[in-house]
């Protein structure tokens, strides 16, 4: 099993000097999509079907959660350069040694986390990449689409509002509204602690959402 050892012996930190983590948010339909073109780029689950419009530089996947399979962008996820997930008899039984697999330490807690845990913290697909990438040495990470928040319409991902062309089904086909999303509650805790505790560090090169930490 490829590990993240693996893939950091394949990778030069100055080639990823800066990267991009993509979240699947309603902001991202404001979001300029186009100036990503080239860029190095590490898509979130669902935020994966935004590859094809944005024609990354170098693409990355990263997902903790094995319930992606269930989706039918599960199977374009062998167009990304590189795909990045948590340990998970699931993930290696479709993927095999396609991918880099890696093991969830604690939840999220406090910086501290970042710094001192020697495995990846894992409450949140976004949290793990950006622990991820801070190990394999990337010195400016901008996080876009991490909103934590229903918009006024009572969406949560872009694809409810925007890029409809490209949005994901079920693999029963079943498309999901807004009112079948349950990802609230003490998920989107831990994760606004972490901005918030993101954006108050100035040892920190992290922009999350168009706000700077420094």
């Amino acid at each position: 099993m490829n590990t993240l050892v693996d893939l950091s012996k394949k990778i030069n930190p100055v080639n990823i000097e800066e990267v991009f983590i993509i979240g699947s948010g309603v902001s991202l339909c404001d979001y300029d999509i186009n100036s990503l073109k080239n860029k190095i780029c590490v898509f979130i689950n669902s935020s994966v079907v935004l590859k094809s419009v944005i024609n990354p530089g170098v693409s990355f996947f990263v997902s903790t959660d094995s319930l992606i399979l269930r989706w039918d962008y599960s199977s374009i996820l062998h167009k990304c350069d590189y795909l990045i997930l948590r340990e998970n008899e699931n993930f290696y039984k479709k993927f095999k040694d396609n991918a880099y697999y890696f093991s969830c330490g604690d939840d999220y807690d406090s910086l501290l986390n970042l710094f001192q845990s020697k495995n990846i913290i894992g409450c949140s697909s976004i949290i793990s990449a950006t622990h991820i990438f801070l190990q394999l040495g990337s010195k400016y990470i901008n996080i876009i689409g991490f909103d934590l928040s229903k918009d006024e319409k009572g969406f949560i991902y872009f694809w409810q509002k925007c890029y409809k062309d490209i949005r994901p089904y079920f693999l029963d086909n079943k498309y999901i509204i807004s009112t079948d999303v349950k990802n609230t509650g003490r998920n989107w805790d831990v994760q606004r602690k972490f901005m918030s505790d993101i954006l108050l560090n100035s040892k920190l090169r992290i922009n999350i959402n168009g706000k700077f930490n420094k």
